[in-house]
């Protein structure tokens, strides 16, 4: 981003902010890249959906990252947090904070070939 301080960089938290960041970008102007070079900024965000999946993998769209949560595991991960939280496993609060981590997957157009979604 140094190199290219004219191109901005937008973190978008989920999926569902994400189709209203692009749909601003896009009725502002922006949003754009030209066959995968940034025009104005690149997007990345969290959850990685169908959508996000079609966006990703547009040449012309600038959501280009994403952080794929697969749902099982990610679920998982939370409920047994909340229930090592309710048995007294792990403190309810803490300073400093705990943190948990979970499985995920850096979903990259530049990176990671496109495949054909399963259906189902």
């Amino acid at each position: 981003m140094t190199t290219h301080p004219e191109v901005n960089l937008i973190y978008s938290e989920a999926s569902g902010q994400t189709v209203g960041t692009m749909a601003a970008l896009l009725q502002a102007g922006r949003g754009k890249m030209d066959n995968g070079k940034p025009l104005t900024e690149i997007v990345c965000s969290v959850d990685f959906d169908e959508t996000e999946y079609k966006q990703v993998y547009d040449p012309n769209s600038s959501l280009k990252l994403s952080m794929g949560l697969p749902p099982k595991e990610t679920a998982r991960g939370r409920i047994d947090l909340i229930m090592d939280v309710a048995s007294g496993k792990v403190p309810m609060t803490s300073q400093p904070a705990q943190e948990a981590f979970y499985k995920a997957y850096t979903v990259s157009f530049w990176t990671m070939p496109q495949t054909t979604p399963p259906r189902g």
